[in-house]
C-alpha cells in the first residue's frame, strides 16, 4: 500500500508516505478491532484463544486475546528476547505435564499458568536461556517474588514446619 513517494520506515525496511503509513496504520486498526469483536486472536484471526478471560477482566487486556501460538510467542519475546523461539515455551510446559513446577497443582497457559526466572532477574538482569525458565500457578509465583529457588524452597520449608499437622489442637 504505497503511493510511490519515498518515506524510510525503520521498522520493517519499507519505503511510504506518511499519507499512506497512517492508512495502514488505520486498517490494522480496523482489522485488530474486528477481531476483539468477534474474539479471535488479535495477531492471527484464530478463533482458538488461550486468554480471552483477559478480554473480561483487565483493563488493558481487551488488546491482548490471543491463540495458544502467538500468546506464547509473545512471551517468548519478554523472556527470551526473541518470538522465535516460543515452541520451546510450549515443550517445557508439556514436559511439566501442564503442573506447577512447585506445587504440582494443573496450569493453564493464559488461565493463571505464568513463567518464573529459577534464577530471579533482580536489578534488569534477565538470562534469557529456557533452562532459567518453570512454569509457575500464578499464586505460588507472586508468593516467590525474585526470591531464588533455592531461598523460596527454604522458606515454604520453614512454614511448613511451623504448621505441621501434629501442631495443630482441634477446637
Amino acid at each position: 500500500m504505497t503511493c510511490g513517494k519515498p518515506k524510510e520506515d525503520n521498522r520493517k525496511n519499507r519505503v511510504t508516505c506518511q499519507k499512506c503509513a497512517d492508512k495502514c496504520v488505520a486498517y490494522n486498526k480496523k482489522i485488530r478491532d474486528q477481531r476483539l469483536k468477534n474474539k479471535q486472536c488479535v495477531e492471527c484471526g484464530d478463533k482458538e484463544v488461550v486468554n480471552e478471560f483477559n478480554y473480561l477482566d483487565s483493563k488493558r487486556a481487551n488488546k491482548e486475546i490471543k491463540c495458544l501460538r502467538c500468546y506464547l510467542k509473545h512471551l517468548s519475546r519478554n523472556y527470551l528476547g526473541t518470538n522465535t523461539r516460543w515452541g520451546e515455551l510450549k515443550r517445557l510446559y508439556d514436559n511439566q505435564g501442564g503442573r506447577c513446577y512447585y506445587s504440582n497443582l494443573p496450569i493453564i497457559v493464559g488461565e493463571g499458568a505464568t513463567l518464573d526466572h529459577t534464577i530471579p532477574s533482580k536489578g534488569g538482569t534477565k538470562i534469557t536461556e529456557i533452562k532459567n525458565l518453570k512454569w509457575v500457578d500464578k499464586n505460588v509465583n507472586y508468593m516467590k517474588r525474585d526470591l531464588s529457588e533455592k531461598k523460596f524452597l527454604q522458606l515454604i520449608n520453614l512454614i511448613h514446619k511451623q504448621y505441621e499437622p501434629t501442631k495443630y489442637r482441634a477446637s
